[in-house]
């Protein structure tokens, strides 16, 4: 079971990699949805690391709301940590 988990991460990271560096290229990032001529937020950065900021946000915001529902379940349940 630890060879196949090894195995995935190294094929994870490969991809990463491969992704990093095909998408070098600067990209604006743009945070004002009003303005698209001079917005007051915005930045450049790669895309790659626009990417990957993306998808931490996503893996946060679900740890986050898989936390809370298991909270609420063990809230629920009236049981408390030993």
């Amino acid at each position: 079971m630890k060879l196949i988990a090894r195995l995935v991460f190294i094929c994870a990271a490969v991809l990463v990699i491969v992704l990093a560096i095909a998408n070098r290229h600067e990209v604006v990032f743009n945070l004002d949805p009003f303005s698209t001529e001079d917005p007051a937020l915005s930045f450049k950065a790669p895309l790659f690391l626009v990417l990957m900021i993306a998808v931490g946000v996503g893996i946060l915001l679900n740890s986050l709301g898989s936390a809370v529902r298991w909270l609420h379940k063990k809230a629920k349940s009236g049981k408390t940590a030993p």
